[in-house]
């Protein structure tokens, strides 16, 4: 039996009990010194070493612009984590999904500038935009819209900062997939027209 067909009937068994040898078992020979498998195993060995390498951007010292969104499910109850967790600190732009928030809600994080807010009418419910940039960056509003029904709950906002168009887009999972690409076609020829 070679080594390829002793792989697959072993692989077969999910538990020893479930492995019958009938006869003496013999051994395959060892690879060849040029068998693919054997050299693949090699040089994966020597030359392809992965380097574990974990940077936190809250800890970099490289400039860098860097994105957070979150569907943060009431912003009130969570607003304090936000302003102590230095992942969202660190970022450029903070962009929230659900906030649940009224107008008179103070929302400010200091270093941040709210650029687009959409807050609830009148009941706070699992509805509602925020967006934070940082107080240095300079932006250009593109464009927000939002449908909220029954079923379908989307909201949409795009800005451009410098010759970058961001979108953010929320779509709840009870709502429409054909309406969710509708809004996704109708925000990208938007914002095409103005970069």
């Amino acid at each position: 039996m070679t080594r390829s067909e002793l792989y697959v009937s072993c692989s077969r068994a999910t538990k020893s009990s479930g492995l019958y040898l009938i006869d003496d078992f013999v051994p395959p020979k060892p690879p060849e010194r040029n068998d693919a498998v054997a050299m693949m195993f090699k040089n994966m060995r020597s030359e392809r070493m992965l380097k574990f390498s974990l940077e936190f951007p809250e800890e970099s010292q490289e400039e860098r612009f860097s994105i957070m969104f979150h569907n943060v499910q009431s912003l009130n109850k969570h607003i304090s984590d936000i302003k102590s967790d230095k992942k969202f600190l660190s970022s450029s732009m903070i962009s929230l999904v659900e906030t649940w928030t009224k107008p008179s809600d103070n929302l400010e994080i200091e270093g941040f500038e709210i650029v687009h807010r959409r807050d609830c009418d009148d009941v706070r419910k699992p509805f509602g935009q925020i967006i934070y940039l940082k107080n240095d960056l300079k932006y250009e509003n593109i464009t927000e819209r939002y449908e909220y029904s029954g079923k379908n709950h989307i909201e949409y906002s795009s800005i451009k900062i410098d010759n970058i168009c961001i979108i953010f887009v929320y779509s709840s999972p009870n709502s429409s997939f054909d309406i969710l690409k509708r809004h996704i076609n109708e925000v990208i020829t938007i914002s095409k027209r103005i970069l």
